[in-house]
């Protein structure tokens, strides 16, 4: 598996800052998750976490739902597979 760092990096060539990069990362190994998990997960400020899902979801790289009881469920998109895998290959 390469390493969180290596793929950071490759991102921040791609204009994608550092947190961007780490929800990105874990929604592709982890899969559909909700926002408290990749929260509470990464560690992250939950405020940064979700503003940073919202960039993201910007990008086309992640797309959100909400149910009820209000929860945000982020999965990565299907472009952002194609995405990380040319991305990654270079």
């Amino acid at each position: 598996m390469i390493d969180d760092e290596i793929i950071i990096e490759k991102l921040k060539k791609l204009n994608i800052d550092e947190t961007e990069s780490k929800i990105f990362i874990y929604l592709l190994r982890k899969g559909p998750s909700k926002a408290g998990v990749i929260t509470s997960s990464l560690s992250l400020d939950r405020n940064i976490a979700y503003s940073t899902l919202v960039k993201l979801r910007n990008k086309g790289l992640v797309m959100s739902t909400f149910f009820k009881p209000p929860t945000l469920f982020c999965y990565a998109t299907r472009r952002s597979y194609s995405y990380s895998i040319i991305t990654f290959r270079r």
